[in-house]
């Protein structure tokens, strides 16, 4: 339980997304857009489990029926595509929900909740809890964190503009890793 609450974002694997200052940052995006991250959501969420683990065997490890895949996303947006996926991204983590939550203090508090809800390994996750997301750069100490990855929580890791090479680097150890993984990792390559 104590490593669960201590548990910190992988900084050397992934690049979290930008922070907006305000919710009033937020875009208003199309039905199209919309659509575009309903079905990433969806897919995200798809074969993830629900983080339940026997009461009695709090080491175990909760079942997990995709514990990673990968997804490609084609620039059919336009320019906003990488707007529309930074905004996905922001929504995955519960960045947007924090800053709706007010000042500081109600942020830490939503914060402290989501740490204490990560530690009840015996309850079901709940759907909007939040992701860690992150860009994958394309630099070799990040590709070869990526060998150690352990994800604290549901994860999205987004790439753009990646090299055919480091794609195929990444995608080779997260594969390698999936059966240490407790919760469940997306790769999600923009292209």
């Amino acid at each position: 339980m104590l490593s669960t609450f201590l548990a910190r974002y992988d900084t050397l694997a992934l690049r979290p997304p930008p922070t907006p200052d305000t919710p009033a940052d937020r875009r208003t995006w199309s039905a199209l857009q919309q659509d575009v991250q309903r079905r990433v959501m969806a897919w995200c969420r798809r074969g993830g489990g629900d983080g339940v683990v026997p009461l009695l065997q709090p080491w175990g490890r909760p079942w997990i029926e995709q514990p990673f895949a990968v997804a490609e996303l084609t620039r059919s947006l336009g320019a906003d595509t990488d707007a529309v996926v930074q905004d996905l991204a922001l929504q995955l983590d519960g960045t947007w929900t924090m800053l709706a939550a007010g000042g500081r203090w109600a942020q830490r508090l939503l914060r402290l909740r989501v740490k204490w809800a990560e530690c009840l390994w015996w309850r079901r996750r709940a759907g909007d809890a939040p992701w860690d997301c992150g860009y994958l750069d394309d630099r070799p100490d990040a590709l070869s964190a990526l060998a150690r990855f352990k994800p604290r929580r549901p994860t999205l890791v987004i790439t753009q503009g990646l090299s055919s090479f480091s794609l195929q680097q990444a995608v080779q150890a997260l594969t390698e890793r999936q059966r240490s993984f407790r919760h469940p990792v997306r790769l999600l390559v923009v292209a």
